[in-house]
């Protein structure tokens, strides 16, 4: 079965059903969700992206317009022809102006996204993923998953705000060697983007990544044995 949002199924019913909406509710289909319990990025774009756009993307993807035509372009009347193109320029311009929307809002805090890293284990809870590492991430809408920087995250929900990211999150356990190997990838990450993170920078991330029970002491060593000099060097650091 589709989702709400993929527009097509081999059920001819279910997408006139989906195309003509459900009468005893007014809110358009790609709002009929609940925010609350975290939406995949493409509903997510949809949803808190401007809803002219949203209503273009949603419609013309319904349409067929998302991808190559059903059958060759060069078999279509000059009219299919029109129109396919038509349709494709439209949904591709509002795809990607929502695209960029929503990730400005990942970025700058406004959304706040949870997922799960490549290398985590299985009983690992979602992490939430810092608002500026989205400079590094490259985003799959569709699939909901993200990559950059060496990193590698499926399983995206985005959130309105830290008050409704479950708090299963603060509750990770972790050894001293999973924090290690984290900690490594962090220096990776942002020596490849031009970061040096303070002391308390490592603390927040790691806390982040693992909860509070991340000892301040435990932080410094690993900084002191595994960090860059640079990231050593006492008083203000230059801005790059």
């Amino acid at each position: 079965m589709p989702t709400k949002l993929n527009g097509r199924s081999g059920d001819h019913a279910d997408d006139v059903d989906e195309h003509f909406g459900d009468d005893s509710n007014p809110e358009p289909f790609w709002r009929q969700v609940k925010p609350k319990d975290g939406l995949p990025l493409w509903e997510a774009m949809l949803f808190y992206g401007n809803q002219f756009d949203a209503e273009m993307a949603w419609s013309r993807r319904l349409d067929g317009f998302d991808g190559p035509p059903f059958y060759p372009f060069d078999e279509m009347s000059r009219e299919e022809q029109r129109e396919y193109n038509a349709g494709s320029m439209q949904f591709e311009r509002a795809r990607r102006q929502l695209e960029s929307e929503i990730h400005g809002k990942l970025l700058r805090g406004e959304l706040v996204a949870t997922g799960y890293a490549a290398d985590t284990p299985l009983d690992s809870p979602p992490t939430k993923i810092l608002p500026d590492r989205w400079r590094l991430l490259e985003p799959d809408y569709r699939e909901s998953t993200a990559k950059g920087g060496r990193l590698e995250i499926s399983g995206i929900l985005v959130f309105s705000g830290d008050r409704d990211i479950p708090k299963t999150l603060g509750a990770k356990r972790h050894s001293l060697a999973e924090l290690r190997r984290w900690y490594s990838s962090w220096i990776s990450s942002n020596r490849e983007s031009g970061n040096a993170p303070s002391r308390d920078d490592d603390l927040e991330a790691a806390r982040e990544r693992f909860g509070e029970g991340v000892s301040r002491s435990t932080l410094r060593s690993l900084r002191k044995e595994l960090a860059p000099d640079e990231w050593k060097l006492h008083g203000r650091r230059r801005e790059r």
